[in-house]
């Protein structure tokens, strides 16, 4: 092999591997800026992201699984948090007009069980 090649093809398994993780986090930030439903929180818990989750779940069979996503917003101080529903591939689920189902909430922080369940990541994947 030519020198440089190995890691030419370590980008590429890299890219490969996570595309579809690239691609859920990309369909995520268009949910910000797409749904215009939002709340504040002060503090978000785990157990009130799975009561919504849960309470809110739509009667729509596609529905398989839910990802929690958190973005620091700009100035650091406050967070978004991004609720919403999958399919089996996981792509985003939408209602008939296109919009995808879920809320986008602002809020200040999170709760210990939350914050472990995030870990080092900002995507949770509910099944």
């Amino acid at each position: 092999m030519p020198e440089g090649t190995s890691v030419s093809i370590a980008i590429i398994n890299f890219f490969t591997h996570n595309f579809v993780w690239l691609l859920l986090v990309a369909a995520l930030v268009w949910f910000f800026l797409y749904r215009r439903r939002r709340t504040t929180r002060r503090v978000e818990s785990f157990k009130e992201a799975v009561k919504w989750l849960v309470e809110h779940r739509p009667d729509d069979p596609r529905v398989v699984k839910a990802a929690v996503l958190r973005s620091k917003k700009a100035g650091g101080r406050r967070f978004e948090l991004v609720l919403a529903y999958m399919d089996a591939n996981n792509e985003l689920v939408c209602d008939a007009k296109g919009a995808p189902y879920g809320v986008k909430r602002e809020v200040d922080g999170f709760d210990d069980e939350l914050e472990r369940a995030f870990g080092e990541h900002d995507l949770i994947i509910v099944d």
